[in-house]
């Protein structure tokens, strides 16, 4: 175990070794062997992954999030560089800068140029010795992220940046969210992907950046944002900018979501998406 040192009288958290164990922790995580990350997270850990989303709270979260997370990928890393910042005698965060290189089965590789931010705090576990753990780690580059996914982004697809730019001329509806734990959202048309009844009273807004459960109905959006969505189902509001392919009752969703269309909606569905394609042709 990585020990601490004794400085000026009192304990003080040594720059190198800091910087040191949270390379080897990366370096170790990216061989796919995550005994190291573990092992230096506190039992109250917040992470932040490096997708739009990517929020866990506590140990035990990141351990049932990793064990549901089957993957075939491999990693490779370039051109590390670590910060160090002290945060008082008995804490300090460590700032890794580092390019890493994530390869699919098929053969594709995508290059990411990562930020990982360390806070490290000295806690007594158990009553034993005191031990430096992550109380803080987060990630700060940030990719759209795909439902199916969990951890890895598995079905990581570039997406041109004029697909969206098309539609800033077009009157963009600022809408107004009340989540049902009492938050408010300001949420651009353009930024939700689909909305999805999951009660009576209760929507679940699905945004390219994560998920907002609301105290709206379907009916209540509809009405507000007619321009902006498309009634795909009863249970189902779409909106056309983020459709990529209509099949035979169903529509595919940028995100991989796939939304159910009732055969007797089917037609009309297609119609209306063809007809707001037209709008902006």
């Amino acid at each position: 175990m990585l020990s601490l040192y004794i400085r000026n009288g009192g304990c003080a958290v040594d720059k190198k070794l800091m910087m040191d164990r949270s390379i080897h922790i990366i370096t170790e995580y990216y061989k796919n062997n995550l005994g190291p990350f573990f092992d230096g997270m506190d039992e109250d850990v917040l992470w932040i992954g490096p997708v739009m989303g990517q929020w866990l709270r506590g140990k035990e979260a990141m351990l049932k999030a990793w064990e549901a997370e089957k993957h075939d990928l491999t990693f490779s890393m370039r051109n590390i560089s670590a910060t160090h910042i002290p945060l008082g005698s008995a804490a300090c965060a460590v700032v890794l800068r580092y390019e890493v290189y994530t390869h699919y089965p098929s053969g594709v590789t995508h290059l990411h140029n990562q930020r990982l931010h360390y806070t490290w705090r000295e806690k007594r576990e158990g009553g034993g010795e005191k031990r430096q753990l992550i109380s803080v780690m987060h990630i700060s580059n940030a990719e759209q992220m795909d439902e199916r996914d969990a951890i890895y982004p598995v079905h990581y697809e570039n997406v041109a940046a004029h697909k969206y730019a098309e539609y800033s001329s077009g009157k963009l509806a600022r809408m107004r969210v009340q989540a049902t734990d009492g938050s408010l959202h300001i949420l651009l048309s353009t930024s939700i992907l689909y909305i999805e009844s999951s009660s009576a009273r209760q929507c679940k807004v699905h945004t390219r950046d994560g998920e907002v459960l609301t105290t709206a109905t379907l009916s209540d959006f509809e009405a507000a944002y007619a321009e902006s969505f498309i009634r795909a189902h009863s249970g189902y509001l779409v909106n056309p900018m983020y459709v990529r392919e209509v099949r035979r009752f169903q529509c595919l969703m940028e995100g991989g979501a796939v939304i159910p269309i009732p055969e007797k909606k089917y037609t009309r569905f297609k119609k209306a998406l063809s007809a707001w394609a037209d709008k902006w042709n």
